[in-house]
């Protein structure tokens, strides 16, 4: 699929996107997700080669995106209607293990 088309994994999108989080007109996460590119900025695809400002996660259907960190307790709301949780983080993610992050 192309850019802006919806998906439901990572095998959904062409292999120069990734399926990630669709977000608000604030930026924030939602829960409907689309295919990406994978340029590292928020809520869109990162790699090994495309790093994050903020965490590159995975999540549990192995969708491999750029989330923004969060101060907030974990399973508080954050950003619209992510939730503050402790994500899986990509091998080459640069984030410590146990950081917060705001996902859908």
């Amino acid at each position: 699929m192309g850019a802006g088309q919806t998906c439901f994994g990572p095998n959904d999108c062409r292999s120069t996107l990734a399926c990630a989080p669709s977000t608000d007109a604030n930026g924030n996460p939602t829960s409907a997700y689309v295919c990406k590119p994978i340029d590292g900025q928020p809520y869109d695809g990162c790699s090994a080669i495309e790093r994050c400002t903020g965490c590159c996660v995975v999540d549990a259907r192995g969708d491999t995106f750029c989330a923004n960190y969060c101060n907030d307790d974990a399973g508080s709301p954050c950003g619209g209607s992510g939730i503050c949780q402790r994500s899986a983080l990509a091998s080459w993610s640069a984030c410590t293990v146990g950081s917060l992050v705001c996902v859908p």
